[in-house]
């Protein structure tokens, strides 16, 4: 039997082709990624002037119970007790100094059944002059207006891990 291969176009051809879809391929992983990044560092900074900030000026001055009044939700005020949330950062600039400074670490989008969307802010706050290290887990709402209030919070488990001294010294009230 005969061959009957048709010759074709040639390589370089089929290889500047792959090699240009190849990049757009990349290009757009990396346009998204640089989306991605910018929407959380905008979210981030929004959750930063809106709550963070506040709450460490009040914290840090020691009124906790002007940012129980004006950085919490309704929902977490009838959760939580007044009196008990300015004892807890009573007790803990008590034992360890006044707040001196905190960050957001990290923050994620959470969505449950039969609650509203919320952010789950980790947060790395530093106490007294030994900068005790205390990690507490936010959880953030965006209210109608747009802005971010707290709908929750504990202290982290990754938090004592990260400063094994603080075992059992940490109160267990509301943050």
């Amino acid at each position: 039997m005969e061959s009957t291969a048709i010759p074709g176009k040639s390589s370089w051809t089929g290889l500047l082709g792959c090699l240009g879809i190849g990049l757009l391929v990349i290009a757009a992983i990396v346009t998204v990624v640089i989306l991605v990044k910018r929407h959380h560092e905008k979210k981030n900074g929004q959750m930063n002037d809106q709550w963070l900030a506040p709450w460490t000026k009040a914290i840090a001055s020691g009124s906790p119970g002007d940012a129980w009044d004006k950085l919490t939700t309704e929902g977490y005020r009838k959760a939580n007790n007044k009196d008990a949330y300015i004892a807890n950062y009573e007790e803990v600039s008590a034992k360890f100094g006044p707040l001196v400074s905190a960050e957001i670490l990290k923050s994620t989008g959470t969505k449950q059944p039969g609650r509203e969307a919320f952010q789950t802010v980790h947060v790395r706050s530093y106490w007294g002059e030994k900068k005790t290290q205390i990690n507490i887990i936010i959880e953030l709402v965006q209210g109608p207006d747009g802005t971010y209030r707290q709908d929750g919070g504990y202290t982290a488990t990754s938090g004592i891990h990260d400063n094994p001294g603080l075992s059992g010294k940490l109160p267990k009230g509301p943050w």
